[in-house]
C-alpha cells in the first residue's frame, strides 16, 4: 500500500509538471543565469526531457551564422540572486523587447510546480491574478538579479510588468473599460498597453502629439480641455472606487505636466 502511494504521487507530481511545462514553455528555450537560492542544475533536473533548458553559466548562448545570437525562441530568464550574466539579459531584452520574461528561481518553482506565473499574472488556468505580479515585486525588494532587469526600463525604453491589466468585461466599471470609450483614448493615450503600465516618459510621449492637434483617427482636432476634462474625470472616477491609486497618481502628474 505505501509503494502505491509513492507510485501514485510521483506520478501525480509528474503529470502536473509535464502538464505546466507544456502550457507554460510552448516549446520554446528556458535559460537559467546567476546562483542562489538553488543550483540551476537542481531546477533543471524537475524539467521534463522535452524542454529545452540551458544554464548559460555553463554553456554560454551561441551565435549563429551572422555573429549574432538568437533570442527568438527563449520563453523565459531564470535568474539566480547573484552570478547573473548582465550581457546576456541586456541583449535578451534589447531582442526580445515586450516578449521578454524573467523569473526568480522562487518563482520557477511556483510556475512549474503549481502553475502560477509570477510574470505575466497567469494561472495554469488561464486565470489572470494582480498578486503573482505582487510576488514578483516582493522578491524584487531583495533580489539583485532582478532589480538589475527593472533597471533597464529606461535604458530600453522596456517595461516591467504592472498588476494594472487591461480589462476583459465589458460592462464599463473598470478603468481601462472606461477610458477605451474615450477620444483620448482613440487618440493614443493610455495609461497602460498590452497589459503592462506605460513609464511616464511613454504616456507622455503619446500625449503631447495630439494636444490641440488634428487627431485623423478623429477626423478632428482634440482640444487640450477635453482631454483635461476627461482626464480629471477619470481621476475622479477612480477615486470614487477606491482603487488603482497608482494609475491616479500617474494622471494627475500628467495633467499637471500638460
Amino acid at each position: 500500500m505505501e509503494h502505491d502511494g509513492f507510485f501514485n504521487f510521483a506520478g501525480s507530481l509528474t503529470s502536473r509538471i509535464y502538464k505546466h511545462a507544456d502550457h507554460f514553455f510552448q516549446g520554446n528555450k528556458i535559460c537559467f543565469t546567476g546562483a542562489g537560492p538553488f543550483i540551476n542544475s537542481d531546477l533543471m533536473a524537475l524539467l521534463p526531457d522535452h524542454v529545452n533548458a540551458n544554464d548559460i553559466g555553463e554553456h554560454p548562448l551561441e551565435d549563429d551564422d551572422d555573429d549574432h545570437t538568437d533570442y527568438s525562441d527563449i520563453r523565459f530568464f531564470i535568474l539566480g540572486q547573484s552570478e547573473y550574466d548582465e550581457d546576456e539579459i541586456k541583449a535578451y531584452v534589447r531582442y526580445a523587447e515586450g516578449r521578454a520574461a524573467f523569473l526568480p528561481q522562487e518563482g520557477f518553482l511556483d510556475l512549474i510546480l503549481f502553475g502560477y506565473d509570477w510574470w505575466h499574472g497567469e494561472t495554469i488556468k488561464d486565470e489572470d491574478s494582480e498578486d503573482l505580479i505582487e510576488e514578483l515585486n516582493a522578491v524584487l525588494e531583495y533580489h539583485a538579479g532582478l532589480q538589475y532587469v527593472k533597471s533597464l526600463e529606461d535604458d530600453l525604453d522596456w517595461e516591467w510588468p504592472s498588476t494594472y491589466a487591461e480589462p476583459s468585461n465589458g460592462n464599463g466599471t473598470d478603468e481601462g473599460e472606461y477610458i477605451e470609450v474615450t477620444d483620448t483614448r482613440k487618440a493614443g493615450y493610455e495609461h497602460w498597453s498590452r497589459g503592462k503600465r506605460l513609464s511616464d516618459r511613454r504616456r507622455r510621449a503619446r500625449l503631447r502629439p495630439i494636444v490641440n492637434q488634428y487627431v485623423p483617427q478623429l477626423g478632428r482636432v482634440l482640444p487640450l480641455q477635453e482631454i483635461a476634462e476627461t482626464i480629471a474625470g477619470l481621476c475622479k472616477r477612480l477615486k470614487s472606487q477606491d482603487r488603482f491609486p497608482t494609475a491616479i497618481k500617474n494622471y494627475e502628474n500628467d495633467l499637471a505636466c500638460g
